[in-house]
């Protein structure tokens, strides 16, 4: 996990409501290759879970490991 204090990744992942200077709630899975594997866009006030987050990045890991397959479970 990054942060954004600059807000370049915001900007260059169309994330950024330009109008209001400020971000939406987003999170990106991006693979080794640079490629998204999820997005997750929550609204003000919607918390966000770490352990679903790491759920993911498990998914992606796994896929990227063993073409063809889905993530178990």
């Amino acid at each position: 996990m990054i942060g954004d204090p600059t807000g370049a990744l915001t900007r260059n992942f169309d994330n950024m409501r330009e109008d209001e200077g400020l971000a939406d709630r987003a999170t990106f899975v991006v693979d080794p290759q640079g490629i998204i594997q999820a997005i997750e866009v929550t609204a003000e006030g919607i918390g966000r879970d770490a352990s679903d987050l790491l759920r993911k990045i498990k998914a992606a890991q796994y896929v990227a490991s063993h073409p063809g397959e889905v993530c178990p479970g």
